[in-house]
């Protein structure tokens, strides 16, 4: 898969760290994303284990816990890179049972071959530096006949943003995202079958560009691409780059483009 990013896994740590507090005050999008994921898939083989990978506050653990309420087996294991993120989980979360925590990179799962029925992830396979390794150790943990559910953002998503950041300079300050195309390649080597892709194109609209980056950053969002250099976006670089977005000003609002794939299959 061309393209791949290579991410400061650190400073990826600290920013949804830092974002943990404000996470869901600004994750509609995100919100709507995962429901939709959500619906499109059958939980009701999930008897056993469960993984909400990228777990973040813990908003759709508690939406798979109650889709198993009926299985008394089931356990669902919520998983994120971010102490800080599962914190918020468990507290939101302390009530609920058959439920575990696990600190930890989805690009390194500490997990035992085939010991998981099902894994649910919600937008955070865009964090993988090397998304054909992750799938191919989601293909190792998961159990035969068992599910792959996830989102993702895909290559449209901050259209906008990057168009305006190209006027600036020529470094990446956008991640850069993969095609549903490459994400099937990728998953028919792995060894899944059964791949379903769908996608759909949003479009939010801020107040200002300002508005648009505060909300990114609220999110922990903002890029964290790794080995970029220092002093890119001073104050000149930010500003020229405000002005070529307002370029895209309609109706008085800064439009914003997400695109979306939901991708399930099976192992």
């Amino acid at each position: 898969m061309s393209g791949a990013c290579l991410f400061d896994k650190a400073k990826l740590k600290q920013s949804f760290g830092h974002a943990s507090v404000s996470y869901d005050l600004h994750a509609d999008l995100q919100r709507e994303i995962g429901c939709a994921l959500l619906e499109s898939v059958d939980l009701l083989q999930c008897q056993d284990v469960l993984l909400d990978l990228g777990c973040g506050t813990g908003f759709f653990t508690r939406e798979l816990l109650l889709r198993l309420k009926d299985s008394d087996a089931a356990t669902v294991v919520a998983v994120d890179i971010a102490e800080a993120m599962l914190h918020e989980a468990r507290r939101k979360l302390s009530t609920a049972d058959r439920v575990g925590y696990l600190c930890a990179d989805a690009d390194y799962l500490p997990f035992a071959k085939q010991s998981l029925n099902a894994v649910f992830s919600n937008l955070a396979f865009q964090w993988s530096s090397n998304p054909e390794a992750l799938f191919a150790e989601l293909f190792r943990i998961i159990k035969p006949k068992g599910l792959l559910a996830f989102s993702t953002f895909g290559p449209g998503t901050l259209q906008e943003l990057k168009t305006a950041w190209l006027e600036v300079d020529g470094y990446r300050h956008i991640n850069e995202f993969y095609h549903s195309e490459q994400l099937n390649d990728a998953l028919h080597t792995a060894g899944f079958s059964n791949i379903l892709i769908s996608e759909k194109t949003y479009c939010r609209f801020y107040d200002s560009v300002l508005a648009l980056m505060h909300e990114l950053k609220k999110l922990g969002a903002q890029n964290v691409l790794f080995g970029r250099s220092k002093g890119l976006t001073g104050r000149w670089q930010m500003q020229k780059m405000i002005n070529a977005y307002e370029k895209e000003r309609v109706g008085g609002k800064i439009p914003a483009t997400f695109s979306a794939i939901w991708v399930s299959a099976v192992a």
